[in-house]
């Protein structure tokens, strides 16, 4: 199974230890490590206009962000409603994290996330609401995108992919 490694980093001042959570890339300290996979399957439920719509086999991916203590995660072939005439696949962030000792990762993000590719933003699906958790077996994710129809409140939960 991947791992992407989500460093939990003590920091020592003198006698008085303060301790800082850290989700880059440039921490490799040994103590505390919490490991989140990097490759999920699962569910993707919208809600739009009071009718959920679910996705089965949604896979979702976690890579390190390019800032501090974040990650983007990408998210494949989705449909937010059958109607929808071709699949989605776009990545979301940067999305703050924070370990917890239990080894549950902690996701948010403040304001509004646009979704993009390598060649496009997409405005029009402007993702508010965003938070999640994240363990080496499992993710949930919360957020509300927007759409053509209306809002969409938008819940993952997926399991992680052996490779």
């Amino acid at each position: 199974m991947k791992k992407t490694a989500i460093a939990v980093a003590a920091l020592a001042l003198g006698a008085v230890a303060l301790a800082g959570t850290s989700c880059s890339k440039t921490e490799t300290h040994e103590e505390n490590v919490v490991e989140i996979s990097s490759n999920y399957s699962g569910t993707l439920t919208c809600t739009v206009r009071d009718t959920e719509y679910p996705s089965e086999n949604i896979k979702v991916s976690v890579a390190e962000g390019e800032e501090d203590q974040t990650i983007v995660i990408t998210m494949y072939k989705v449909r937010f409603v059958p109607q929808m005439p071709m699949e989605m696949t776009f990545n979301i962030g940067p999305i703050k994290c924070s370990a917890a000792s239990d080894g549950t990762v902690t996701l948010s993000a403040d304001g509004t996330l646009i979704p993009y590719t390598d060649v496009a933003t997409y405005e029009a699906y402007a993702v508010t609401g965003f938070s999640g958790t994240a363990t080496s077996d499992s993710i949930n994710l919360s957020m509300t995108f927007a759409t053509p129809m209306g809002p969409a409140p938008t819940k993952y939960s997926g399991s992680s992919v052996k490779e």
